[in-house]
């Protein structure tokens, strides 16, 4: 797929973290862990990102 060795899938995993706050981190299945984002599109921004560089 796309000629890459290694596909990332990345999800983004929200956790509440009390107040009507959460906490958003982006877990992909090459191990790599982003976060945590207060902001979901950010995080889902950085999610996006990984998955096409692999960084």
């Amino acid at each position: 797929m796309f000629g890459s060795k290694s596909t990332h899938r990345a999800h983004v995993g929200t956790e509440g973290r009390g107040y009507g706050r959460y906490a958003h981190t982006v877990t992909c299945t090459c191990g790599r862990q982003y976060g945590p984002y207060n902001d979901r599109t950010r995080a889902e921004k950085t999610a996006k990102q990984h998955e096409k560089t692999g960084r």
